[in-house]
């Protein structure tokens, strides 16, 4: 039998790597959808500081990240349809430069009408990135340790900010309807894709609060003032710049 023992070196160095690289981020100059969904102290102090995150957030952040990347890559796709795999196209530039743009055009050809991950939209000034943007819903992937609940307006007006979140790329998109994709990671692994259908009325109320929400982050930037802290106290538990609100 080989003798045991934990790396904890090799776990430290794993967890550096993330708090670096999200240290490295440029700090955000745009104001995007997400920034006017919760805390919007929080959105104003972004402006200035950088975000500081423990490894174990970050770790949650690459499990959704990863949730979306395979699941949506399996079941949009097949194994490699609709997305570039770079070691497929570096094979094909070892074999020659006009193989590998045969190859680039049939994959383009292939992913024609398919979802666009990461798909980037603009209105009003508010900058949103959808986990998968295409024809007829878009959607949004969300990886969570809450247990799925069959009452599902239950469920998901808990998780309002989920929901505020996919009706302003919804208004965004000029749509009524999106869909939610959630992996329930606890007690067991389970997929819930849930369907949100808005009425114009209420899609436009919910943009002229955003608008609203936006003004005031852009007056408090310009001012170099801070909003008040948010009354959802709940937000602030997890808070990445909580270590700057408080001082």
């Amino acid at each position: 039998m080989p003798k045991f023992k934990r790396d904890f070196e090799m776990e430290n160095e794993w967890g550096t790597h993330l708090t670096d690289r999200e240290e490295a981020r440029p700090l955000r100059t745009d104001i995007h959808a997400s920034d006017l969904l919760g805390c919007l102290r929080q959105t104003v102090i972004s402006r200035e500081y950088s975000s500081q995150f423990d490894v174990m957030t970050l770790l949650r952040f690459s499990f959704g990240h990863a949730f979306e990347a395979a699941l949506f890559k399996s079941v949009f796709t097949g194994e490699s349809d609709g997305f570039v795999n770079p070691r497929e196209a570096l094979k094909h530039w070892d074999e020659s430069a006009e193989d590998l743009e045969d190859w680039l055009e049939a994959a383009v050809e292939r992913m024609n009408g398919g979802p666009t991950q990461e798909l980037e939209v603009w209105k009003d000034g508010i900058v949103a990135h959808i986990d998968f943007g295409g024809d007829p819903f878009d959607f949004e992937c969300k990886l969570t340790w809450v247990r799925p609940d069959d009452d599902v307006n239950a469920f998901l007006k808990k998780q309002w900010k989920w929901v505020e979140q996919i009706g302003t790329y919804a208004y965004m998109r000029d749509r009524l309807e999106s869909r939610l994709a959630v992996m329930h990671v606890a007690p067991v692994p389970e997929l819930r894709i849930y369907s949100l259908v808005w009425t114009p009325q209420e899609l436009f109320d919910h943009w002229i609060r955003m608008m609203d929400r936006k003004q005031k982050v852009e007056r408090h930037i310009q001012e170099g003032s801070l909003p008040g802290k948010t009354s959802q106290t709940k937000l602030c538990a997890g808070c990445s710049l909580k270590w700057i609100c408080e001082s």
